[in-house]
């Protein structure tokens, strides 16, 4: 399978971080100037078909790589505060009532869930 747009990607993410950002650094390139030559660039290398090649890649090295199992169910204390007809939960608002800072709620909750 012909990989020259691995190249050409390569090409384009050297030139646009190594060429166009020194430039910028340099305030030799506004920003505008910086994002019309960026966008032909992007057009001239293909960056965009590039990137959906590269998340299709990852995602199937992902799916190969994970077994095929069932989710997990979520803990009792979470499903209860879950109303049956809802398909999607907000993990913020189920936080909510029991800290301040439901980050802190969230965060304890995938570790939690992650060492089970």
């Amino acid at each position: 399978m012909d990989e020259s747009w691995r190249m050409e990607y390569h090409t384009y993410l050297w030139s646009r971080e190594f060429y166009l950002r020194k430039l910028m650094d340099q305030d030799l390139l506004t920003f505008v100037q910086f994002n019309r030559i960026d966008k032909l660039m992007r057009q001239h290398y293909h960056a965009d078909e590039a990137e959906e090649r590269l998340r299709k890649e990852k995602l199937e090295k992902e799916l190969a790589l994970s077994p095929a199992a069932e989710p997990e169910p979520a803990p009792e204390h979470i499903s209860e505060d879950i109303p049956e007809h809802i398909t999607n939960v907000s993990l913020t608002d189920l936080a909510r009532p029991h800290e301040t800072n439901p980050s802190y709620v969230i965060q304890r909750w995938l570790r939690s869930h992650k060492h089970s």
